[in-house]
């Protein structure tokens, strides 16, 4: 009876309406080899009976849906800051680039003539960061969200603004080539969380190094 109550809950924080379609495919995702027979239908049905029949309480719900806002909380808040909160100084660093880059233009075309394949060599790091992230992504789809490790905040820096702008850049591609529901979403993103926290430890071990 909870975990049908779990799914209508997280579905309704996830997307602030009650999706049935949705609730039934958390509900099989979390529940694979219960119940086979049970359908969309009958799941709606057993969910109207649990809360008709108040076969849970008022605090037990009200337990549930303290939980699921907290592990959300946890995999998607501290990303959403960081790639949002500090909007204006990413602003104002890429202004300050391109004021950099006109001011030198020649300088910079003929360092491009010296160094023909820096072109080649940024696609290649994107094409590795794109496929990392959907390594990352494969395995945060198998894991249940309590089984999510708890990620740190990153300090805001030149080098985290530089990779958020990369990640962003591959997350946009993977929805244009993806057709995801709110859940693919959440799991995406904490996999882009992931990646950047490993990406930044590896290069401070380096630089302790």
């Amino acid at each position: 009876m909870k975990e049908v109550v779990w799914c209508l809950t997280y579905i309704k924080e996830m997307t602030l309406r009650e999706n049935c379609k949705e609730v039934y495919k958390l509900w099989r995702d979390r529940n694979s080899v219960a119940r086979i027979n049970l359908d969309a239908k009958a799941l709606l049905n057993q969910k109207n009976y649990i809360l008709k029949a108040q076969r849970l309480t008022a605090v037990e719900i009200n337990e549930i849906r303290e939980n699921i806002r907290l592990e959300i909380g946890e995999a998607t808040e501290d990303y959403t800051n960081e790639v949002n909160g500090d909007r204006t100084d990413a602003n104002e660093i890429e202004y300050q680039k391109r004021d950099k880059e006109n001011e030198n233009t020649d300088c910079g075309k003929a360092e491009i003539n010296k160094h023909p394949s820096a072109e080649v060599e940024q696609h290649a790091v994107k094409n590795k960061l794109k496929e990392d992230l959907q390594i990352m992504w494969h395995k945060v789809r198998l894991l249940q969200i309590y089984e999510r490790e708890k990620l740190p905040k990153l300090k805001t820096n030149s080098k985290l603004t530089k990779l958020q702008e990369e990640i962003n850049g591959v997350i946009e591609e993977l929805l244009e080539e993806d057709e995801m529901n709110i859940t693919d979403i959440n799991k995406l993103i904490y996999a882009a969380a992931t990646i950047m926290t490993q990406i930044l430890n590896e290069s401070s071990e380096r630089y302790k190094k």
